[in-house]
C-alpha cells in the first residue's frame, strides 16, 4: 500500500492568500452595504410614519392654546390676576397693537 492516498490531494494544501483576502473583502462591502441600505429604509419608513401620525394632524389641546393666545394678542383690553404678581393685584392686558400705539404715544412720535 502506498502511503499516498490520491482523494486527499490538495485538499490539506493551506488556500492561496491573494484569492481569500479579495472574497473577505468584497464580502465585506457587500455586508455593509446592505446593513447601511437596510438602516436607511428603516429610518425613511421611521420619518415618513411620524411625519402622518405626528405633524399632519394637530392636536385638539394645541388648537386650543393656539386660539386662546391668537385671542389674546387680538382681543380687547382686560384686567387679569397672573402668576407673576406676587401681591395678588391685577394686571391689564392688551393687544400688541394697541401697545405699541401707547409706546409711540408716551414718547412722543416716532423717532
Amino acid at each position: 500500500m502506498s502511503d499516498h492516498d490520491s482523494t486527499l490531494a490538495g485538499a490539506t494544501e493551506d488556500p492561496v492568500a491573494g484569492p481569500t483576502w479579495t472574497v473577505s473583502a468584497v464580502g465585506t462591502v457587500f455586508f455593509v452595504a446592505i446593513v447601511l441600505g437596510v438602516v436607511a429604509i428603516s429610518y425613511t419608513v421611521v420619518h415618513h410614519e411620524t411625519a402622518v401620525k405626528v405633524e399632519s394632524v394637530p392636536s385638539a389641546a394645541f388648537e386650543a392654546l393656539r386660539a386662546e393666545q391668537e385671542a389674546r394678542l387680538t382681543g380687547p383690553a382686560h384686567r387679569e390676576l397672573r402668576a407673576e404678581n406676587k401681591d395678588g393685584s391685577e394686571s391689564i392686558v392688551i393687544p400688541v397693537e394697541q401697545a405699541m400705539q401707547a409706546i409711540v404715544a408716551e414718547s412722543g412720535g416716532a423717532r
